[in-house]
């Protein structure tokens, strides 16, 4: 009798987590607001981040080593970076949450 067996190979990225997206750097000034971050682990492919700030989102992607920034509108001091999968968008990881620093400063 012959028998027959199925090798199922799955890749290791099926299960992978993405990486959570960690605040860095944050600073405001003008109405403006310059949000940076890493992921805590590099990530095999570049990955979305999400920020959100005073009910607006705003997304960018990550470089090869998972480093990120952007500047956005300045609505709230709280600001909230979520990762997710770029091929996807379902894969996402938790919420992390910062206050931004406000420049005091002005520049006359």
């Amino acid at each position: 009798m012959n028998r027959i067996f199925l090798v199922l190979l799955i890749g290791s990225s099926v299960f992978a987590t993405i990486p959570e997206a960690v605040i860095t750097h944050t600073n405001a000034y003008n109405g403006y607001a310059t949000i940076a971050g890493r992921l805590t682990s590099k990530p095999e492919a570049p990955v979305g981040v999400t920020i959100q700030n005073g009910g607006i989102a705003y997304s960018t992607v990550t470089d090869n080593e998972g480093r990120w920034a952007i500047v956005i509108g300045h609505r709230s001091v709280t600001v909230d970076a979520q990762s997710y999968n770029l091929s996807n968008g379902k894969e996402v990881s938790k919420t992390t949450k910062s206050k931004i620093h406000e420049d005091r400063f002005s520049q006359h």
